[in-house]
């Protein structure tokens, strides 16, 4: 437990931070940024059963850098998006930079003081020590010696039907689990609650481990377990969100992209896809701030959220 490296994604040769987290599972510490191809996705390198390409019934869309909104009402399209190498420079503090209408780029994001909003790090160095946000100040990057923390690399931003590689969408019964995923090969989606009122999944049983527990009450107004939205308290004398983005679950506040095309709650928040979905036109992910945690918020599916894959090495 604990135990953690970097590993290199043979299908383009990124890296990413990984650990063995205290619930007995192999966790990505870092989102995705496969850039999808219309070339698609090969069973041989991917968590796919057979070839994700143009001829499957929902082929892959090419990643884009511009936030284009979402075709289609059910969302049944694979899009994907990427805003280029950003690290959010304060990982424990909330700076959200967006607004109930949302931006445009996530260089609407990057004024302010230096190094407390998200920063441009293409062409600078990774560093490999894990520990590197708390070592500078609890700050994710350095810009004097142009190294930084790839914990806090946004990664891109999918769409369930994406992240799922074109499997999510026809769903049979309520609460299946997508077959298919854009995860490397032998990694997986976490799973989420199945089912209204339950506590249970992948994310769930990861923050049980770390002391977010399951109150009923919690904080604010809503605070009912309740259309599989679970609240938990703040812990301890550390709010969620400092519990949730420190080391070593390093989650980010990337924010999402709504169906529209506009970037909403960078620095604020972090949502990322599990593999259960409700029905065709939503789909189960968690949520967090510094105030509360969904561990299963149903959410529609055309929304582009961050991806996080897993071994599970618990059973």
């Amino acid at each position: 437990t604990y135990y953690t490296k970097r590993l290199k994604d043979l299908r383009d040769g990124k890296y990413y931070w990984v650990a063995k987290l205290a619930d007995g599972n192999c966790w990505m510490t870092q989102n995705l940024a496969l850039d999808i191809t219309k070339d698609g996705l090969t069973p041989e390198l991917s968590d796919i059963t057979e070839p994700w390409n143009s001829q499957s019934e929902y082929p892959p869309e090419e990643t884009s850098s511009e936030l284009t909104e979402v075709a289609s009402s059910n969302y049944s399209g694979t899009k994907s998006w990427t805003q280029g190498e950003y690290v959010y420079g304060t990982p424990l503090e909330d700076l959200s930079c967006t607004t109930d209408s949302g931006v445009d780029s996530i260089t609407d994001c990057t004024s302010g003081e230096s190094g407390k909003t998200f920063v441009n790090v293409a062409g600078w160095t990774a560093s490999d020590d894990p520990l590197f946000m708390r070592k500078h100040n609890n700050r994710a990057v350095d810009e004097a010696s142009k190294t930084y923390d790839a914990h806090y690399l946004t990664g891109n931003w999918y769409t369930l039907n994406a992240a799922t590689a074109g499997t999510g969408v026809s769903a049979e019964a309520p609460y299946t689990a997508a077959s298919d995923s854009i995860c490397p090969k032998g990694w997986e989606l976490p799973t989420a609650t199945e089912g209204f009122n339950k506590v249970s999944g992948s994310f769930f049983n990861l923050l049980d481990k770390y002391g977010v527990l399951l109150t009923g009450g919690g904080v604010g107004s809503n605070s009912e377990v309740n259309n599989g939205r679970t609240l938990y308290e703040n812990v301890k004398d550390k709010n969620v969100g400092e519990i949730l983005v420190d080391f070593p679950l390093s989650f980010v506040r990337s924010g999402d992209i709504g169906p529209d095309g506009k970037m909403f709650w960078q620095g604020n928040a972090g949502y990322l896809w599990a593999s259960v979905y409700l029905s065709k036109n939503s789909g189960y992910s968690f949520h967090f701030n510094d105030q509360w945690v969904f561990v299963s918020m149903n959410t529609s599916r055309g929304f582009g959220f961050a991806v996080r894959c897993l071994v599970n090495t618990a059973e």
